[in-house]
């Protein structure tokens, strides 16, 4: 057994159990610091019919109203780095808001990729369902090419970057945003950590090393985004509960469309828990924002631009 990243032997393994109580075999290797799956084989149980919720949105009221300004804010500033020709492809587009978003925006040449899931409005993006490897999906370059929390999903990562580089035209862009695995977060609650998401995670990898890999393959890094208001304070807090409660992400479930607690005693951890996170969130608000500051943020968003040869 060897490091999906850099080919080390693995020979310590331990157990994370998710959050309908499987376990799951993972390692960490001692060269790179990579956090992975030992079998990849696994995360094909964990994609449900639930996992974007049972609704028409992933998330309840007030986070998805949070998630969609995330998401119109992201277009917004993407937009205003490529050319009304160019074409974007969001990569594990989920339902496509990000990229109606861009539609919304003026901005029509748009594609998405994501395994067996269909845009809320599939006339305004064109699709395709089989990821990266859909039949297609290479008759173009892309001027901007983005992952928002994907590439931690995908196997084989860095025959994933190799192909992604292809797909993005001299001048473009490729945006990945990934939890950090140099984060506090991480450091403080290890395998307790939210963004750990066992088995959809498949590793974990330190960001220097992508950006190290990038550069050599002709990229430049041109932005750092290292703060999310949502991402990041709902790290701590769901973390905290993970430590100490027997169910895995419990509370991050119960925002999502279609889930309820079941019994009186679900019912009274989650008030327990609401009462916790609307105490809690100003302080972790703050602390989120001094990790960022300190570059120890839970999530990273990288920006890179493919230089000319």
């Amino acid at each position: 057994m060897t490091c999906y990243w850099c080919q080390t032997p693995l020979y310590e393994t331990y157990q994370v159990t998710d959050n309908v109580g499987l376990v799951h075999e993972y390692a960490n290797c001692p060269s790179c610091g990579t956090a992975q799956l030992v079998k990849q084989t696994e995360q094909a149980k964990a994609y449900t019919e639930d996992y974007y919720g049972l609704g028409e949105n992933k998330f309840k009221e007030p986070i998805n109203y949070l998630f969609n300004r995330s998401k119109k804010s992201l277009a917004k500033r993407f937009v205003k780095q490529i050319g009304q020709d160019d074409w974007v492809l969001d990569v594990g587009a989920g339902r496509g808001d990000f990229l109606l978003n861009l539609v919304a925006l003026g901005h029509k040449n748009v594609a998405g990729c994501e395994l067996g899931n269909h845009p809320k409005k599939a006339h305004e993006i064109e699709w395709f369902a089989s990821g990266l490897q859909s039949e297609g999906i290479e008759i173009r370059k892309y001027g901007l090419v983005t992952l928002f929390h994907v590439f931690e999903h995908l196997p084989n990562p860095k025959e994933q970057l190799s192909k992604l580089t292809d797909l993005v035209k001299t001048g473009g862009r490729l945006v990945i945003a990934i939890p950090n695995a140099s984060s506090k977060q991480f450091g403080l609650y290890g395998k307790d950590w939210l963004h750990f998401d066992p088995p959809r995670h498949l590793h974990l990898i330190p960001p220097k090393h992508l950006i190290k890999h990038l550069e050599n393959k002709g990229f430049k890094l041109v932005e750092e985004k290292r703060f999310s208001a949502v991402y990041d304070p709902l790290g701590y807090v769901q973390s905290i509960f993970n430590r100490r409660f027997s169910r895995r992400d419990f509370f991050y479930d119960m925002l999502k469309t279609g889930f309820w607690p079941k019994g009186v005693k679900e019912w009274l951890w989650l008030m327990f828990m609401m009462l916790f996170t609307t105490i809690s969130s100003p302080y972790f608000l703050i602390i989120s924002f001094l990790d960022a500051k300190r570059n120890q943020s839970a999530t990273i968003e990288m920006v890179f631009e493919k230089r000319k040869d």
